[in-house]
């Protein structure tokens, strides 16, 4: 069901076209340590310096949850059924097909943006996304962590006048 997805989405550090490459570096730590989420979060703020705040390691460390690859059994965090195919595999398609199951709205930008005839700007991302799936949000940015993400996915695009399928 759609209600089971999740709505807030974060980016990840390591700079805006680096999102899947540090996701694939989280699900290595994880898959070969016995972590906490406090671990985690310590191991995030020393590979990426300019992270200075544990409040924003912790958003972070939430990212690979969120999608469904990482979960929190007793404590420790561990990778899902999917996490170890994605890391596996470092398969692209799967991991978005992942995210796309887990984030809600990515099918339905992926969607909108095939069948638009023009290149579709974060407003008009936007507004399809309130119009069908009923979203307050009152900012671009989840729009635009969603659309940062996709284009990390290689599965869309940023032209000047906007985003268009890849």
């Amino acid at each position: 069901t759609g209600t089971s997805k999740k709505r807030g989405l974060w980016p990840l550090p390591g700079g805006i076209d680096a999102y899947v490459d540090t996701l694939f570096r989280v699900l290595d730590v994880v898959g070969d340590h016995k972590l906490t989420r406090k671990d985690l979060v310590r191991w995030l703020m020393k590979e990426f310096p300019q992270v200075r705040s544990e409040k924003t390691a912790g958003g972070y460390v939430n990212v690979p949850r969120a999608i469904g690859l990482t979960e929190i059994v007793d404590g420790e965090t561990f990778l899902t059924e999917d996490g170890r195919r994605v890391r596996e595999s470092r398969d692209r398609d799967l991991l978005y097909s992942v995210f796309s199951k887990n984030i809600l709205g990515i099918e339905e930008i992926m969607e909108f943006l095939k069948t638009a005839r023009e290149p579709q700007t974060e407003a008009t991302v936007m507004a399809f996304l309130k119009e069908n799936l009923g979203i307050e949000w009152t900012t671009f940015a989840q729009v635009n962590f969603r659309l940062l993400w996709l284009i990390n996915l290689g599965k869309v695009k940023k032209e000047v006048t906007g985003y268009v399928p890849a």
